[in-house]
Formats: C-alpha cells, sequence, structure tokens
C-alpha cells in the first residue's frame, strides 16, 4: 500500500483575526476568524449578511510570533464554500497565490509555534 497526500503543509485548527478584501469589488470587505491555517491557505468563516463567492480575495492576517506581531497581505483564490446546514455557519477555504518564501517562512513558523504550545498544554 501506498500513502497519498494531497496536503503539501500541515493544516492547523486555529481562531485568529483575519480582514478580507474581494480583489474585483463582489462584496464590502469584512472582518472575520479563521477556522485553520496552513502555509498553502486557510479557512474562514463566512458572516452571514455577505454574499460570497469564489473569487481571488486579499486576505490581511495579523498574528504574534515569539511575542512580536506579524502583519501579512496575502492574495489567495477561494476553492470552496461550504455550508453547515445544522449549525447554520457557512465557511470558504482559500488557498494562497504568488506567496513569497518569506510569508511562507512566516507561516510555516507560526502554525509549527501553535502546534508545540498545544502538545505542551495537553502534557502539563
Amino acid at each position: 500500500m501506498k500513502r497519498i497526500q494531497r496536503r503539501k503543509f500541515a493544516r492547523i485548527e486555529i481562531v485568529s483575526d483575519v480582514a478580507i478584501h474581494s480583489t474585483d469589488d463582489s462584496f464590502q470587505p469584512f472582518t472575520t476568524v479563521t477556522t485553520d491555517l496552513s502555509g498553502g491557505g486557510l479557512a474562514f468563516i463566512i458572516p452571514k449578511h455577505i454574499n460570497i463567492h469564489k473569487t481571488s480575495v486579499n486576505i490581511w492576517l495579523a498574528f504574534e510570533l515569539h511575542r512580536n506581531m506579524s502583519y501579512l497581505k496575502i492574495t489567495g483564490d477561494i476553492v470552496r464554500i461550504i455550508d453547515d446546514g445544522d449549525h447554520h455557519i457557512r465557511s470558504a477555504s482559500v488557498s494562497f497565490k504568488d506567496l513569497t518564501r518569506n510569508e511562507e517562512q512566516i507561516i510555516i513558523r507560526y502554525c509549527f509555534e501553535k502546534q508545540r504550545q498545544a502538545r505542551r498544554k495537553e502534557l502539563t
């Protein structure tokens, strides 16, 4: 048997503030929270009043890494919109595009640090 992995980067479940702006002005900019993050993309909750579709977006991320705030503006494509009918929560998955190597490393380092913190909490 051969294991096939589709993802290039590990994905972690994390709630973090994010601002979403349409690159084609098809919806008003809004702020929300992420549900997961990886070096290749993220998922976020779509507020009820926002009508969104698959399009390119500018994403503004702010997070703390080693007691320093990091701010990234990333372009991505909404690749999937998920409607959880049971809880009436909609979310969107975004694939990053045109990430610089430095931006990718910042995100990967942040994900790794959050995984390490979670592991430490489990052990104590």
